[in-house]
Protein backbone atom coordinates (compact mmCIF):
# COMPACT_ATOMS: atom_id res chain seq x y z
CA UNK A 1 0.00 0.00 0.00
CA UNK A 2 2.90 2.17 0.95
CA UNK A 3 4.47 1.19 -2.43
CA UNK A 4 1.23 2.40 -4.30
CA UNK A 5 1.04 5.75 -2.26
CA UNK A 6 4.31 6.20 -3.43
CA UNK A 7 3.96 5.80 -7.24
CA UNK A 8 0.88 7.96 -7.11
CA UNK A 9 3.27 11.12 -5.44
CA UNK A 10 5.41 10.42 -7.86
CA UNK A 11 2.85 10.72 -10.94
CA UNK A 12 1.69 13.74 -9.16
CA UNK A 13 4.94 15.35 -9.03
CA UNK A 14 5.55 14.66 -12.28
CA UNK A 15 2.43 15.95 -13.50
CA UNK A 16 2.18 19.56 -15.12
CA UNK A 17 1.35 21.77 -12.89
CA UNK A 18 -2.34 23.21 -13.75
CA UNK A 19 -2.54 27.16 -14.78
CA UNK A 20 -3.76 29.36 -11.88
CA UNK A 21 -6.85 30.64 -12.18
CA UNK A 22 -6.69 34.76 -13.20
CA UNK A 23 -7.09 37.04 -10.66
CA UNK A 24 -10.59 38.43 -10.59
CA UNK A 25 -10.89 41.73 -12.67
CA UNK A 26 -10.40 44.41 -9.98
CA UNK A 27 -12.65 47.34 -9.51
CA UNK A 28 -11.46 50.47 -7.63
CA UNK A 29 -12.04 54.45 -7.15
CA UNK A 30 -9.44 54.72 -10.18
CA UNK A 31 -10.87 58.28 -10.87
CA UNK A 32 -10.93 59.47 -7.57
CA UNK A 33 -7.38 58.35 -6.58
CA UNK A 34 -5.87 59.87 -9.44
CA UNK A 35 -7.75 62.91 -8.89
CA UNK A 36 -6.29 63.18 -5.47
CA UNK A 37 -2.94 62.70 -6.43
CA UNK A 38 -2.77 65.04 -9.24
CA UNK A 39 -4.31 67.91 -7.00
CA UNK A 40 -1.89 67.55 -4.28
CA UNK A 41 1.33 67.75 -6.74
CA UNK A 42 -0.52 70.57 -8.14
CA UNK A 43 -0.70 72.11 -4.87
CA UNK A 44 3.11 71.57 -4.25
CA UNK A 45 3.80 73.04 -7.47
CA UNK A 46 5.31 76.97 -7.05
CA UNK A 47 2.92 79.80 -6.36
CA UNK A 48 2.70 82.48 -8.59
CA UNK A 49 4.74 85.20 -7.42
CA UNK A 50 1.98 87.66 -5.24
CA UNK A 51 1.42 91.26 -7.26
CA UNK A 52 3.83 93.64 -5.96
CA UNK A 53 1.22 96.44 -5.57
CA UNK A 54 -2.53 97.05 -6.32
CA UNK A 55 -4.47 96.08 -9.37
CA UNK A 56 -4.11 98.42 -12.61
CA UNK A 57 -7.11 100.25 -13.55
CA UNK A 58 -8.30 99.50 -17.08
CA UNK A 59 -7.54 103.28 -18.04
CA UNK A 60 -3.78 102.31 -16.55
CA UNK A 61 -3.95 99.86 -18.50
CA UNK A 62 -4.43 101.30 -21.83
CA UNK A 63 -2.21 104.07 -21.62
CA UNK A 64 0.40 100.77 -21.69
CA UNK A 65 -1.89 98.90 -24.50
CA UNK A 66 -1.57 102.24 -26.12
CA UNK A 67 2.31 102.29 -26.16
CA UNK A 68 2.30 98.57 -27.29
CA UNK A 69 0.36 99.45 -30.53
CA UNK A 70 1.77 103.00 -30.81
CA UNK A 71 5.28 101.11 -31.54
CA UNK A 72 7.41 99.18 -34.04
CA UNK A 73 10.30 96.81 -33.45
CA UNK A 74 12.32 97.31 -30.08
CA UNK A 75 10.11 100.24 -28.84
CA UNK A 76 6.94 97.98 -29.14
CA UNK A 77 8.78 94.70 -27.55
CA UNK A 78 9.48 96.68 -24.41
CA UNK A 79 5.99 98.19 -24.35
CA UNK A 80 5.25 94.58 -24.23
CA UNK A 81 7.71 93.56 -21.73
CA UNK A 82 6.56 96.28 -19.13
CA UNK A 83 2.93 95.01 -19.37
CA UNK A 84 4.16 91.26 -18.88
CA UNK A 85 6.33 92.47 -15.74
CA UNK A 86 3.37 93.87 -14.06
CA UNK A 87 2.02 90.07 -14.21
CA UNK A 88 -0.56 89.57 -12.34
CA UNK A 89 -1.70 93.27 -11.31
CA UNK A 90 -2.49 93.68 -14.88
CA UNK A 91 -4.37 90.30 -15.61
CA UNK A 92 -8.02 91.69 -13.81
CA UNK A 93 -7.88 95.42 -16.65
CA UNK A 94 -6.67 93.17 -19.23
CA UNK A 95 -9.53 90.59 -19.25
CA UNK A 96 -11.95 93.95 -19.15
CA UNK A 97 -10.13 94.88 -21.98
CA UNK A 98 -10.90 91.86 -24.01
CA UNK A 99 -14.62 92.45 -24.27
CA UNK A 100 -14.76 95.99 -23.97
CA UNK A 101 -16.23 97.61 -27.27
CA UNK A 102 -15.82 101.45 -26.67
CA UNK A 103 -12.23 101.55 -27.83
CA UNK A 104 -10.09 100.61 -30.35
CA UNK A 105 -10.02 97.02 -31.31
CA UNK A 106 -6.22 97.30 -31.56
CA UNK A 107 -6.11 97.72 -27.75
CA UNK A 108 -7.99 94.38 -27.37
CA UNK A 109 -5.49 92.93 -30.16
CA UNK A 110 -2.65 93.67 -27.74
CA UNK A 111 -4.26 93.07 -24.46
CA UNK A 112 -4.63 89.09 -26.21
CA UNK A 113 -0.71 89.10 -26.85
CA UNK A 114 -0.11 90.62 -23.56
CA UNK A 115 -2.02 88.02 -21.61
CA UNK A 116 -0.02 84.99 -23.81
CA UNK A 117 3.03 86.84 -22.47
CA UNK A 118 2.10 86.61 -18.98
CA UNK A 119 1.13 83.04 -19.29
CA UNK A 120 0.34 82.95 -15.73
CA UNK A 121 -2.64 80.28 -15.34
CA UNK A 122 -4.94 83.52 -14.61
CA UNK A 123 -3.95 85.36 -17.65
CA UNK A 124 -4.30 82.10 -19.63
CA UNK A 125 -7.72 81.74 -18.15
CA UNK A 126 -8.69 84.90 -19.26
CA UNK A 127 -7.98 83.80 -22.58
CA UNK A 128 -9.91 80.53 -22.65
CA UNK A 129 -12.86 82.50 -21.61
CA UNK A 130 -12.80 85.27 -24.15
CA UNK A 131 -12.17 82.07 -26.73
CA UNK A 132 -15.77 80.55 -25.86
CA UNK A 133 -17.43 83.67 -25.05
CA UNK A 134 -20.22 82.70 -27.39
CA UNK A 135 -21.07 79.63 -26.26
CA UNK A 136 -22.59 81.95 -22.97
CA UNK A 137 -23.92 85.25 -24.93
CA UNK A 138 -23.81 86.99 -28.23
CA UNK A 139 -20.42 87.68 -29.69
CA UNK A 140 -19.77 91.33 -31.25
CA UNK A 141 -16.33 90.35 -32.52
CA UNK A 142 -16.10 87.25 -33.15
CA UNK A 143 -12.40 87.79 -34.51
CA UNK A 144 -11.39 88.38 -31.33
CA UNK A 145 -11.98 84.49 -30.58
CA UNK A 146 -9.31 83.68 -33.64
CA UNK A 147 -6.63 85.98 -32.13
CA UNK A 148 -7.28 84.40 -28.86
CA UNK A 149 -6.53 81.27 -30.66
CA UNK A 150 -3.86 82.26 -32.73
CA UNK A 151 -2.04 83.74 -29.82
CA UNK A 152 -2.75 80.74 -27.30
CA UNK A 153 0.56 78.84 -28.23
CA UNK A 154 3.11 81.53 -27.03
CA UNK A 155 1.52 80.94 -23.19
CA UNK A 156 3.23 77.35 -23.92
CA UNK A 157 0.62 75.85 -21.02
CA UNK A 158 -0.29 72.45 -22.23
CA UNK A 159 -3.51 72.24 -20.40
CA UNK A 160 -4.97 74.61 -22.31
CA UNK A 161 -5.37 72.04 -25.08
CA UNK A 162 -8.48 70.42 -23.30
CA UNK A 163 -10.37 73.99 -23.40
CA UNK A 164 -9.52 74.00 -27.44
CA UNK A 165 -10.51 70.85 -28.16
CA UNK A 166 -13.77 71.27 -26.86
CA UNK A 167 -13.86 74.64 -28.97
CA UNK A 168 -13.78 72.89 -32.13
CA UNK A 169 -17.02 71.14 -30.86
CA UNK A 170 -18.86 74.35 -30.57
CA UNK A 171 -17.40 77.15 -32.97
CA UNK A 172 -19.28 78.42 -35.53
CA UNK A 173 -16.49 81.19 -37.12
CA UNK A 174 -14.38 79.81 -39.74
CA UNK A 175 -11.74 81.53 -39.44
CA UNK A 176 -11.53 80.77 -35.53
CA UNK A 177 -11.52 76.63 -36.21
CA UNK A 178 -8.79 77.36 -38.39
CA UNK A 179 -6.77 79.27 -35.59
CA UNK A 180 -7.40 76.19 -33.45
CA UNK A 181 -6.26 73.61 -35.40
CA UNK A 182 -2.99 75.62 -36.01
CA UNK A 183 -2.49 75.39 -32.29
CA UNK A 184 -3.06 72.36 -31.48
CA UNK A 185 -1.08 71.75 -34.48
CA UNK A 186 1.75 73.81 -32.97
CA UNK A 187 1.66 71.69 -29.89
CA UNK A 188 1.62 68.32 -31.37
CA UNK A 189 -1.88 67.46 -32.12
CA UNK A 190 -4.00 67.14 -35.65
CA UNK A 191 -7.23 67.09 -34.15
CA UNK A 192 -8.47 69.96 -35.95
CA UNK A 193 -7.91 68.07 -39.23
CA UNK A 194 -11.45 66.94 -39.50
CA UNK A 195 -12.86 71.14 -39.15
CA UNK A 196 -10.18 71.78 -41.30
CA UNK A 197 -11.86 69.12 -43.97
CA UNK A 198 -15.43 70.45 -43.40
CA UNK A 199 -13.74 73.71 -43.87
CA UNK A 200 -11.90 72.73 -47.36
CA UNK A 201 -15.38 71.56 -48.43
CA UNK A 202 -17.74 74.52 -47.32
CA UNK A 203 -19.03 77.32 -49.65
CA UNK A 204 -16.66 79.94 -48.39
CA UNK A 205 -14.11 80.17 -51.17
CA UNK A 206 -11.71 81.93 -49.34
CA UNK A 207 -12.05 79.94 -46.13
CA UNK A 208 -11.81 76.85 -48.04
CA UNK A 209 -8.84 78.04 -49.55
CA UNK A 210 -6.98 78.93 -46.77
CA UNK A 211 -8.18 75.10 -44.75
CA UNK A 212 -7.05 73.80 -48.12
CA UNK A 213 -3.22 75.76 -47.80
CA UNK A 214 -2.99 74.57 -44.20
CA UNK A 215 -3.87 71.07 -44.68
CA UNK A 216 -1.69 70.49 -48.09
CA UNK A 217 1.21 72.44 -45.87
CA UNK A 218 0.91 69.84 -43.05
CA UNK A 219 0.87 66.95 -45.41
CA UNK A 220 3.70 68.55 -47.15
CA UNK A 221 5.68 68.86 -43.37
CA UNK A 222 5.06 64.64 -43.32
CA UNK A 223 5.85 63.65 -46.43
CA UNK A 224 2.19 62.84 -47.54
CA UNK A 225 0.64 63.56 -50.95
CA UNK A 226 -2.03 65.86 -49.92
CA UNK A 227 -4.93 66.09 -47.22
CA UNK A 228 -6.87 62.98 -48.11
CA UNK A 229 -3.57 61.02 -47.21
CA UNK A 230 -3.02 63.30 -44.03
CA UNK A 231 -7.09 62.90 -42.33
CA UNK A 232 -6.22 59.01 -43.07
CA UNK A 233 -3.16 58.81 -41.69
CA UNK A 234 -4.07 60.87 -38.72
CA UNK A 235 -6.95 58.52 -37.97
CA UNK A 236 -4.91 55.32 -38.93
CA UNK A 237 -2.85 56.29 -36.11
CA UNK A 238 0.29 57.11 -37.25
CA UNK A 239 1.05 60.05 -35.85
CA UNK A 240 0.39 59.28 -32.34
CA UNK A 241 3.80 58.96 -31.00
CA UNK A 242 3.92 62.84 -31.92
CA UNK A 243 1.52 63.80 -30.56
CA UNK A 244 2.96 64.47 -27.00
CA UNK A 245 6.53 65.51 -27.67
CA UNK A 246 7.20 66.12 -23.58
CA UNK A 247 5.48 64.29 -20.53
CA UNK A 248 1.93 66.63 -19.62
CA UNK A 249 1.97 68.66 -16.84
CA UNK A 250 0.31 68.07 -13.66
CA UNK A 251 -2.12 70.43 -15.20
CA UNK A 252 -2.81 69.16 -18.38
CA UNK A 253 -3.02 65.27 -16.81
CA UNK A 254 -5.56 66.86 -14.48
CA UNK A 255 -7.90 68.09 -17.11
CA UNK A 256 -7.40 64.32 -18.39
CA UNK A 257 -8.81 63.01 -15.24
CA UNK A 258 -11.43 65.59 -14.92
CA UNK A 259 -13.20 64.94 -17.96
CA UNK A 260 -13.03 61.31 -17.29
CA UNK A 261 -14.67 61.53 -14.20
CA UNK A 262 -17.34 64.02 -16.39
CA UNK A 263 -18.27 60.14 -18.04
CA UNK A 264 -20.36 59.70 -14.76
CA UNK A 265 -22.84 62.47 -14.94
CA UNK A 266 -25.98 62.00 -15.62
CA UNK A 267 -26.10 65.15 -17.53
CA UNK A 268 -25.61 64.32 -21.07
CA UNK A 269 -23.66 67.56 -22.55
CA UNK A 270 -21.04 67.08 -20.00
CA UNK A 271 -20.78 63.43 -20.72
CA UNK A 272 -21.09 64.25 -24.42
CA UNK A 273 -18.17 66.87 -24.23
CA UNK A 274 -15.77 65.04 -21.63
CA UNK A 275 -16.44 62.05 -24.88
CA UNK A 276 -15.18 65.12 -27.70
CA UNK A 277 -12.34 66.07 -25.91
CA UNK A 278 -10.99 62.88 -24.85
CA UNK A 279 -11.67 61.07 -28.35
CA UNK A 280 -9.30 64.13 -29.68
CA UNK A 281 -6.56 63.61 -26.84
CA UNK A 282 -3.30 62.29 -27.21
CA UNK A 283 -1.34 59.33 -25.64
CA UNK A 284 -1.61 60.11 -21.83
CA UNK A 285 -5.17 60.28 -22.44
CA UNK A 286 -5.02 56.71 -23.76
CA UNK A 287 -2.88 55.48 -20.86
CA UNK A 288 -5.35 57.47 -18.38
CA UNK A 289 -8.87 55.58 -20.21
CA UNK A 290 -6.92 52.20 -19.83
CA UNK A 291 -6.49 52.93 -16.33
CA UNK A 292 -10.42 53.92 -15.89
CA UNK A 293 -11.72 50.53 -17.45
CA UNK A 294 -10.92 49.09 -13.80
CA UNK A 295 -13.14 51.87 -11.82
CA UNK A 296 -15.61 51.42 -9.75
CA UNK A 297 -18.06 54.03 -11.23
CA UNK A 298 -19.68 51.65 -13.90
CA UNK A 299 -20.33 54.70 -16.04
CA UNK A 300 -17.04 55.42 -16.18
CA UNK A 301 -15.77 52.62 -17.51
CA UNK A 302 -18.23 51.98 -20.15
CA UNK A 303 -17.89 55.11 -21.40
CA UNK A 304 -14.07 54.86 -21.41
CA UNK A 305 -14.17 52.06 -23.28
CA UNK A 306 -16.65 53.87 -26.03
CA UNK A 307 -13.91 56.39 -26.13
CA UNK A 308 -11.27 53.95 -27.37
CA UNK A 309 -13.86 52.63 -29.24
CA UNK A 310 -14.34 56.07 -31.39
CA UNK A 311 -10.18 56.19 -31.24
CA UNK A 312 -9.67 53.57 -32.91
CA UNK A 313 -6.13 52.90 -33.78
CA UNK A 314 -5.16 55.91 -31.89
CA UNK A 315 -5.78 53.79 -29.09
CA UNK A 316 -3.89 51.20 -29.83
CA UNK A 317 -1.47 51.39 -26.95
CA UNK A 318 -5.00 50.15 -25.05
CA UNK A 319 -5.24 46.90 -26.38
CA UNK A 320 -4.03 45.17 -23.59
CA UNK A 321 -6.05 46.65 -21.12
CA UNK A 322 -8.88 46.14 -22.92
CA UNK A 323 -8.38 42.31 -23.76
CA UNK A 324 -8.63 41.79 -20.30
CA UNK A 325 -11.73 44.22 -19.84
CA UNK A 326 -13.55 41.51 -21.49
CA UNK A 327 -13.46 39.34 -18.52
CA UNK A 328 -15.69 42.11 -16.62
CA UNK A 329 -18.92 41.82 -17.37
CA UNK A 330 -20.68 44.98 -18.12
CA UNK A 331 -17.71 46.13 -19.78
CA UNK A 332 -17.04 43.02 -22.21
CA UNK A 333 -19.45 44.17 -24.84
CA UNK A 334 -17.81 47.77 -25.26
CA UNK A 335 -14.52 46.13 -24.92
CA UNK A 336 -14.87 44.10 -27.72
CA UNK A 337 -16.07 46.67 -29.94
CA UNK A 338 -13.11 48.68 -28.88
CA UNK A 339 -10.63 46.07 -29.97
CA UNK A 340 -12.83 45.87 -33.12
CA UNK A 341 -12.17 49.44 -34.21
CA UNK A 342 -8.93 49.42 -33.22
CA UNK A 343 -7.60 46.93 -35.49
CA UNK A 344 -5.23 44.79 -34.12
CA UNK A 345 -4.43 41.44 -35.18
CA UNK A 346 -3.27 40.01 -31.62
CA UNK A 347 -6.88 40.79 -30.33
CA UNK A 348 -8.46 38.22 -32.88
CA UNK A 349 -8.20 34.90 -30.79
CA UNK A 350 -9.24 36.84 -27.55
CA UNK A 351 -12.42 37.97 -29.86
CA UNK A 352 -12.78 34.49 -31.30
CA UNK A 353 -13.02 33.03 -27.42
CA UNK A 354 -15.97 34.94 -26.42
CA UNK A 355 -17.90 32.99 -29.31
CA UNK A 356 -18.69 30.43 -27.62
CA UNK A 357 -21.88 29.35 -26.39
CA UNK A 358 -21.73 30.13 -22.76
CA UNK A 359 -21.02 33.68 -23.14
CA UNK A 360 -23.88 36.22 -22.71
CA UNK A 361 -25.45 36.64 -26.36
CA UNK A 362 -24.70 40.24 -26.21
CA UNK A 363 -21.21 40.15 -25.57
CA UNK A 364 -21.17 37.06 -28.75
CA UNK A 365 -22.60 39.83 -31.27
CA UNK A 366 -20.24 42.13 -29.99
CA UNK A 367 -17.23 39.78 -30.68
CA UNK A 368 -18.40 38.91 -33.81
CA UNK A 369 -18.98 42.25 -34.95
CA UNK A 370 -15.42 42.98 -34.08
CA UNK A 371 -14.15 40.34 -36.09
CA UNK A 372 -15.64 41.76 -38.76
CA UNK A 373 -13.90 45.23 -38.56
CA UNK A 374 -10.64 43.65 -37.76
CA UNK A 375 -10.54 41.07 -40.05
CA UNK A 376 -11.48 37.17 -39.18
CA UNK A 377 -8.24 35.49 -40.41
CA UNK A 378 -7.47 32.25 -38.72
CA UNK A 379 -11.00 32.07 -36.57
CA UNK A 380 -13.25 31.19 -39.48
CA UNK A 381 -14.05 28.04 -37.25
CA UNK A 382 -15.32 29.69 -34.23
CA UNK A 383 -17.34 31.68 -36.81
CA UNK A 384 -18.70 29.23 -39.23
CA UNK A 385 -21.30 27.36 -36.97
CA UNK A 386 -22.81 30.47 -35.91
CA UNK A 387 -24.69 30.61 -39.69
CA UNK A 388 -26.66 27.66 -39.20
CA UNK A 389 -30.16 28.88 -39.51
CA UNK A 390 -30.84 28.09 -35.86
CA UNK A 391 -28.66 30.53 -34.51
CA UNK A 392 -30.24 33.75 -33.47
CA UNK A 393 -30.28 36.33 -36.38
CA UNK A 394 -28.16 38.95 -34.96
CA UNK A 395 -25.75 37.23 -34.15
CA UNK A 396 -26.44 34.83 -37.80
CA UNK A 397 -25.63 38.23 -39.38
CA UNK A 398 -22.63 39.35 -37.64
CA UNK A 399 -20.73 35.83 -38.21
CA UNK A 400 -21.65 36.67 -41.52
CA UNK A 401 -20.22 40.11 -41.65
CA UNK A 402 -17.10 38.60 -39.97
CA UNK A 403 -16.56 35.21 -42.83
CA UNK A 404 -16.74 37.92 -45.30
CA UNK A 405 -13.64 39.57 -44.40
CA UNK A 406 -12.06 36.50 -45.50
CA UNK A 407 -14.49 35.29 -48.56
CA UNK A 408 -12.79 35.60 -51.87
CA UNK A 409 -15.51 36.84 -54.62
CA UNK A 410 -16.48 33.69 -55.81
CA UNK A 411 -17.27 31.44 -52.28
CA UNK A 412 -19.08 34.82 -50.56
CA UNK A 413 -22.75 33.83 -51.55
CA UNK A 414 -24.07 32.85 -48.02
CA UNK A 415 -22.49 35.87 -46.40
CA UNK A 416 -23.78 38.31 -48.99
CA UNK A 417 -27.45 36.69 -48.93
CA UNK A 418 -27.34 36.94 -45.37
CA UNK A 419 -25.84 40.65 -44.92
CA UNK A 420 -28.22 41.43 -48.24
CA UNK A 421 -31.36 40.28 -46.23
CA UNK A 422 -30.51 42.31 -43.14
CA UNK A 423 -29.88 45.79 -45.35
CA UNK A 424 -33.08 44.99 -46.89
CA UNK A 425 -35.10 44.30 -43.68
CA UNK A 426 -33.77 47.65 -41.64
CA UNK A 427 -32.31 50.16 -43.40
CA UNK A 428 -31.70 51.98 -40.41
CA UNK A 429 -29.11 49.48 -39.69
CA UNK A 430 -27.43 49.63 -43.34
CA UNK A 431 -24.43 51.68 -42.87
CA UNK A 432 -22.32 49.14 -40.94
CA UNK A 433 -23.45 45.95 -43.10
CA UNK A 434 -22.65 48.56 -45.96
CA UNK A 435 -18.59 49.46 -44.60
CA UNK A 436 -18.69 45.79 -44.35
CA UNK A 437 -19.31 45.06 -47.77
CA UNK A 438 -16.91 47.86 -49.09
CA UNK A 439 -14.13 46.46 -46.93
CA UNK A 440 -14.59 42.95 -49.21
CA UNK A 441 -15.16 45.05 -52.49
CA UNK A 442 -11.79 46.94 -51.85
CA UNK A 443 -9.94 43.61 -50.00
CA UNK A 444 -11.17 41.42 -53.51
CA UNK A 445 -9.59 43.54 -55.65
CA UNK A 446 -9.91 43.07 -60.09
CA UNK A 447 -12.75 40.29 -60.17
CA UNK A 448 -15.36 43.00 -58.26
CA UNK A 449 -14.85 46.17 -60.61
CA UNK A 450 -18.17 46.09 -62.05
CA UNK A 451 -19.54 45.29 -58.78
CA UNK A 452 -17.56 48.32 -57.04
CA UNK A 453 -18.58 50.72 -59.86
CA UNK A 454 -22.54 49.68 -59.47
CA UNK A 455 -22.06 49.97 -55.93
CA UNK A 456 -20.72 53.42 -55.91
CA UNK A 457 -23.41 54.37 -58.06
CA UNK A 458 -26.06 54.18 -55.54
CA UNK A 459 -23.89 55.98 -52.99
CA UNK A 460 -26.50 58.75 -53.40
CA UNK A 461 -29.77 56.99 -54.41
CA UNK A 462 -32.65 57.48 -52.21
CA UNK A 463 -33.33 54.05 -52.52
CA UNK A 464 -29.65 53.11 -51.98
CA UNK A 465 -30.30 50.39 -49.21
CA UNK A 466 -33.16 48.57 -51.25
CA UNK A 467 -30.97 48.36 -54.18
CA UNK A 468 -28.47 47.41 -52.81
CA UNK A 469 -29.35 45.06 -51.38
CA UNK A 470 -31.50 43.21 -54.22
CA UNK A 471 -27.22 43.81 -55.59
CA UNK A 472 -25.98 41.65 -53.27
CA UNK A 473 -29.04 39.16 -53.04
CA UNK A 474 -28.08 38.40 -57.17
CA UNK A 475 -24.55 37.78 -56.66
CA UNK A 476 -25.43 35.54 -53.71
CA UNK A 477 -27.38 33.31 -56.20
CA UNK A 478 -25.62 30.14 -57.08
CA UNK A 479 -23.95 30.65 -60.88
CA UNK A 480 -24.49 28.20 -63.34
Amino acid sequence: MRRLASVWLFVAACAPASEPAPAPYTLEPVVVRELSTLEAALAREPASPRPAGPPLELSEARDLLGAVVGSEGKLRLAALDDLKQLGERVVPALRAELVATDDDPALRAAAVEALAEIASPSAIEALLERLERARREPDPEPWMRAHCAWRLPLAKADWAADRLLLALKYETDYETVIWLARSLEASGSLAGVVGLDVIARGPDAERAAEATSVLQAWADARQLAGPAELIAAYHGGEFVAREEPTPPSVRARLRTWTRIQSLSEWQLRGVDDARFVLVQSGPSAVDALAKALHDENRYVRVHAAQVLERMGPRARAAVDPLIDALRERELAPPAARALGRIGEARARRALAAELDAARRFELRVAAARALADLGAEGEEGALQPLLDPATPLDLRNAAASALLSVRGFDDAGAELALIAAAIEANAAEAPPYEATVERWLARVGEPAAELRTRWAELASDPERPRKRAELLAALAQPRT
